[in-house]
């Protein structure tokens, strides 16, 4: 079957997004002097005082570009495709990418290490609180909603295996906040399971919907 200028733009931005996102991580410890990166928080490297803060901007704001055109593809060429409840899942977890990327683009740490303690900036309530809180929320209900799915008849069983990995991430990371707080014991190792489980989940769909080759469920009734 031909590929379709969404699947292959799917396929793009999939493997696009993850590198941006290792070179953001990567290049932004290399220009962080004592940066501990199975200690310290990965929203840390982006606060405006860092000493990362430039070199993490720029290959950050591309990995987020990426990721949010992966994420609304991927929900575009997955309507009407397999089960309702992968739709529903799929499109609430382009949902929660949307809101990671431009919620930490537009509202980054004033200053590193910011854990919900008072007197911080509003932009650091806003960044720890909502953002944070809502990508869990919404990330969490889509994950389990997708390793649901694999449950059905129609359901892609892979997909649905692997989401269950990227849950328990997400679950780590939270379980290492409440234990250690941010920047405490092994919080960035944790906070980084599952933050790169999330964007290698994204990747994933990017490429199962550039592998896809069921007709949407609208085309099949009408046959």
């Amino acid at each position: 079957m031909r590929k379709t200028l969404i699947q292959r733009l799917s396929l793009i931005t999939a493997i696009s997004c993850f590198i941006f996102f290792l070179l953001y991580d990567l290049m932004s410890i290399m220009n962080y002097p004592d940066y501990e990166w199975m200690r310290n928080a990965v929203s840390n490297l982006t606060a405006k005082t860092a000493p990362s803060f430039a070199i993490a901007m720029r290959y950050g704001s591309v990995f987020m570009m990426l990721v949010c055109l992966c994420a609304v593809l991927v929900f575009l060429q997955t309507r009407g495709r397999g089960n309702r409840r992968l739709q529903r899942g799929i499109a609430l977890f382009s949902l929660a990418i949307c809101v990671m990327g431009v919620g930490y683009a537009l509202f980054p740490l004033d200053e590193p290490g910011y854990g919900g303690e008072p007197g911080g900036s509003a932009n650091d309530f806003v960044h720890f609180y909502v953002v944070t809180g809502l990508l869990f929320l919404i990330g969490g209900v889509a994950l389990a909603t997708i390793a649901l799915s694999g449950l059905r008849e129609d359901g892609v069983r892979w997909i649905s295996i692997t989401a269950c990995g990227t849950m328990l991430g997400l679950l780590l990371a939270g379980v290492g906040l409440v234990v250690w707080g941010v920047d405490g014991g092994l919080f960035g190792l944790l906070e980084r399971i599952g933050v790169y489980g999330a964007v290698l989940f994204q990747a994933v769909l990017g490429i199962y919907v550039f592998r896809d080759r069921q007709p949407p469920r609208e085309e099949v009734r009408a046959a």
